[in-house]
């Protein structure tokens, strides 16, 4: 799946589908030194003000990447 498919899930009315996608973004926010899916949650949350990228966005831990 895409990552920016992803994201769109997040926006989803149900719960259960939502928090799949939170552990889904989580991993790969934790498993990647690539920043790309870093970029695209905070592109992604500055566009739609979602409060689960808004969450996911707290929960970045590597040093570098907090600005």
């Amino acid at each position: 799946m895409d990552i920016a498919e992803m994201f769109q899930l997040l926006e989803s009315p149900e719960l259960k589908v939502v928090e799949e996608t939170v552990v889904a973004i989580r991993d790969q926010l934790g498993s990647l030194s690539d920043p790309s899916v870093l970029i695209g949650l905070v592109e992604y949350y500055m566009h739609s003000g979602n409060s689960y990228a808004r969450d996911l966005l707290c929960l970045v831990r590597q040093q570098q990447y907090k600005v």
